[in-house]
């Protein structure tokens, strides 16, 4: 059984590896990042033709990853298969053919939207974020439209874990609804996130999808 020092390095070292290797890289804070479309993933790799090398996702280790959900841990297993099955093909030198990436392409979309970089900011944000919402999915309120995860250090140096709550709102955001559904959600994320990273602080905000909706509209 790995122990916990280990997970954290191998899960750390193959979400590094992804992200930088398919130059998905967002700049914007985790909580204003727009999501993370299958197109959005096509433009990126197609601009990066240097994203497949013998290396591409060789640093996996399912064990590391026993935190997922059994499915989610079959698909990112199976994903990395096949992607390491045509990296297989390529020296240490060799610059990857379009007919290999091409072939490689499918599977490495399907890591990028498991690991999903535009709701998790690191890779621990992704093994607890992961955790929580295990945890809520079978009691995953309707109001509520995702999660996003970032850890790191607050004012006092003591260890963190931001979590935004993203309630779900249709056309203009309408406050009144939207501090009811927070409350209700607080009571329900402030446990789960405790008991998750009992080591650190769980801070928990709470954004309107149609605030969200509206900044990516500005920023397009």
């Amino acid at each position: 059984m790995l122990s916990q020092q280990d997970r954290q390095y191998r899960v750390g070292a193959f979400f590094r590896g992804i992200q930088q290797s398919s130059r998905v890289i967002y700049w914007a804070a985790v909580a204003d990042r727009p999501r993370l479309t299958p197109e959005w993933i096509d433009d990126v790799l197609e601009k990066n033709h240097g994203w497949l090398t013998s290396q591409t996702a060789d640093r996996y280790d399912a064990e590391a990853f026993d935190f997922l959900p059994p499915n989610e841990l079959q698909r990112l297993t199976a994903a990395v298969g096949r992607v390491r099955a045509v990296a297989a093909e390529l020296g240490p030198k060799d610059s990857a053919s379009a007919d290999q990436r091409e072939r490689a392409k499918p599977a490495l979309k399907e890591i990028l939207q498991l690991l999903e970089f535009d709701r998790y900011d690191d890779p621990e944000a992704f093994r607890l974020g992961k955790m929580i919402e295990r945890r809520l999915a079978s009691e995953w309120p309707p109001h509520l439209d995702h999660l996003r995860f970032r850890t790191g250090f607050d004012s006092t140096d003591d260890p963190a874990l931001w979590v935004w709550a993203f309630v779900a709102q249709t056309g203009e955001y309408d406050p009144v609804p939207f501090l009811e559904w927070a409350s209700d959600l607080r009571q329900l994320l402030d446990p789960v996130s405790r008991e998750v990273a009992p080591e650190g602080r769980a801070l928990v905000y709470f954004r309107s999808t149609a605030e969200q909706t509206e900044l990516e509209g500005a920023a397009a």
